[in-house]
């Protein structure tokens, strides 16, 4: 039986309903729904609709806003959004749109929408959220930004190596896999040190005490301040003291010193290896209790075989950099002439005391020559004859310290590690030393 086709229409399904099934079930709509203003009566279709409208063009056709109306004249409106609204492309016009973010805007919510919608996302999906990661990056940009809106878009360090641009930050908080739970838009200037006690509030605010007793907050050097250290230990009715586990940052006293005492003692924590790759690295690890700003914490230094690549150029281009500063001092020093051989001898000693921590050794002669001149500058008259005077030349020879350099590149291979006091109860093959290397993953380094 023939089928009139005046009646028919036709779409292109695409990836649209699949993406709006998930803005359902993650349930996008009504979180915003239930935190902006609006009102039903009003407006015929809510701002969390319209906002899940932007969510399904933007991964679909990422359309200009005025051309989104444009974009779901070609879209089953009643799959997308149910039949029930009766919904018309018109409804998804420009203003319409606009309307919605002005008043996600105003709410001075957003932190909250983030959070409210990616836990539920976590939960609807049995996402561990046990250990959690932040940190920033920044977002380049082009033009002036001169004193525009709420964020400072200015000049500060550029995690994109782009200093002569003006900049902003994002701040992340993510789960081991990398899935977003927290996020911030930062000044262009900000530090992570100032961040972080933002981020903890933040923590605060969102979970409730039972579960932030569970969370382990992992983050890097920079957490490490005085005051941060007070805030993540204090605790409040609200707030149990975090879980963490850091990194000591490299310019602590601290962390040289329980480095050096770790290969002194040689007491390491055999832990093995982290990936079932054949070439995988093998960690190992040693414990010390010290005391920072009057509180005792447990340092763990943990040893990998293999060196990061970044690590192992960097101490290449040190050492090429230290030989060459040596070798022209060492020619330097050949030039001058002593008057004696003690004299000589001394200026070889001051040489070692100068260059004594490189990785290099260091072999001096005093050689015994015989210098001519004459008595006034100038050309000698005829028949003159030069005085000759013994002078003394002291020489370097510059030999590579294997051991030293070996040594290097062991301190190099290690980190010092600040966990909380739980972490005791915990082995370093368990939870802590893989929190640690879900970072390192994380933030892209070279780990195996």
């Amino acid at each position: 039986m023939p089928v009139a086709m005046d009646n028919m229409r036709f779409f292109r399904a695409g990836p649209a309903a699949l993406i709006a099934r998930l803005c359902d079930v993650l349930k996008i709509a009504k979180i915003i729904d239930a935190v902006v203003e609006w009102d039903p009566v009003q407006c015929h279709l809510s701002p969390g609709n319209r906002v899940k409208a932007l969510i399904i063009n933007l991964l679909v056709d990422r359309e200009a806003l005025y051309h989104v109306e444009r974009f779901y004249e070609n879209q089953d409106l009643e799959v997308l959004f149910g039949a029930e609204q009766q919904l018309r492309p018109e409804d998804f016009n420009d203003d319409a749109l606009g309307r919605a973010l002005d008043k996600l805007f105003t709410s001075g919510q957003l932190k909250k929408l983030f959070s409210s919608i990616a836990l539920t996302a976590a939960a609807t999906h049995n996402v561990s959220i046990a250990g959690i990661h932040v940190d920033t990056t920044s977002i380049s940009v082009q033009g002036a930004y001169d004193g525009e809106g709420d964020l400072d878009i200015t000049f500060g360090f550029s995690k994109g190596r782009r200093p002569d641009l003006k900049q902003f930050l994002i701040g992340l908080t993510v789960n081991k896999d990398g899935l977003p739970i927290l996020a911030q838009s930062l000044d262009g200037n900000t530090s992570d040190k100032s961040w972080y006690p933002q981020v903890i509030e933040e923590l605060v605010q969102t979970f409730k005490p039972e579960k932030l007793k569970e969370v382990i907050f992992v983050a890097d050097c920079a957490l490490v301040t005085k005051d941060n250290l007070a805030l993540l230990v204090q605790e409040e009715d609200n707030k149990p003291a975090l879980q963490f586990i850091s990194l000591l940052p490299e310019n602590f006293g601290l962390n040289k010193e329980i480095k050096a005492e770790a290969f002194r003692t040689g007491t390491w924590q055999e832990i093995g290896k982290l990936s079932p790759k054949k070439d995988a690295a093998c960690y190992k690890s040693q414990s010390f209790v010290r005391e920072i700003d009057g509180r005792e914490y447990r340092l763990i230094v943990v040893h990998s075989t293999t060196l990061d690549k970044r690590k192992e150029n960097s101490l290449l281009k040190k050492w090429a950099k230290q030989r060459e500063v040596l070798e022209k001092a060492a020619k330097d020093l050949s030039r001058r002439p002593f008057a004696c051989e003690a004299d000589a001898k001394k200026a070889l000693e001051i040489f070692y005391q100068e260059y004594r921590h490189q990785p290099f050794i260091l072999k001096g002669t005093v050689d015994e020559e015989i210098a001519s001149s004459y008595a006034r500058p100038g050309r000698p008259k005829k028949g003159e004859q030069p005085l000759n005077t013994v002078v003394y030349h002291a020489h370097i020879q510059i030999e590579e310290d294997r051991e030293a350099m070996a040594h290097e590149k062991d301190l190099a291979s290690t980190l010092s590690s600040l966990p909380t006091s739980w972490i005791p109860k915990l082995t370093p093959t368990g939870r802590y030393l893989r929190s640690i290397r879900n970072r390192m993953l994380l933030r892209g380094s070279s780990v195996s």
